[in-house]
């Protein structure tokens, strides 16, 4: 009686062929196999760190880099799961980092870019304003200089749409210190977002 092979295993045989013989359906297969694993570690990687971006881009990145650079393959045959799972995670803390070090421009006019509206027993200190290219990235920059509990709950409330209370429930905190972490965070990301209007813009 034979069994199923595991996901390691099957993920293991997929990637050799590829990266061996250059086997393009492997890799269709390999896509399909692991996609749904590598999309969860994505998403719980965006959650952890309090990412704004779609954990599907960075599950995405993976295969590319596998397709892209058979010579220097981001994981070996040997554990390639859970490898890649680490590669993942150390990507979004990296997005995290570069994105919060770009520039801001000098010109600037508070926006805020997670949600229009607040989230339920949130206020916000500063009005909202219609989004453009450039407020969007501001904001997306202002809220990566944030630190990792600000992020995560300000993403868990207003991109997520988690109640107060789910999130206290999934972070072991209370609710009320939910909902006072998440109006000094607002407060700190209007802080960072606004600049002078009356100088020049700087880029």
């Amino acid at each position: 009686m034979s069994t199923a092979p595991s996901l390691e295993q099957d993920v293991a045989r997929l990637l050799f062929a590829f990266l061996d013989g250059n086997d393009r359906a492997a890799f269709e297969r390999l896509v399909h196999r692991l996609a749904p694993t590598l999309a969860q570690a994505a998403q719980a990687a965006v959650s952890d760190q309090g990412l704004l971006a779609d954990p599907k881009d960075i599950a995405g990145e993976w295969f590319s880099a596998v397709f892209i650079d058979t010579r220097r393959p981001v994981v070996m045959p040997g554990q390639p799961v859970a490898q890649a799972e680490q590669w993942i995670h150390d990507r979004a803390r990296e997005m995290t980092a570069v994105i919060a070090a770009r520039p801001l421009p000098g010109e600037w006019g508070y926006h805020d870019g997670l949600n229009q509206t607040p989230s339920a027993g949130t206020s916000t200190d500063a009005p909202c304003a219609p989004a453009d290219a450039e407020q969007i990235y501001v904001t997306n920059v202002a809220f990566h200089r944030l630190d990792k509990l600000d992020r995560t709950i300000l993403r868990s409330t207003d991109v997520d749409r988690m109640l107060p209370a789910d999130v206290a429930e999934r972070l072991s905190l209370t609710e009320d210190q939910v909902i006072d972490i998440m109006a000094g965070a607002r407060r700190r990301l209007a802080a960072l977002c606004l600049r002078p209007t009356t100088k020049g813009r700087q880029r």
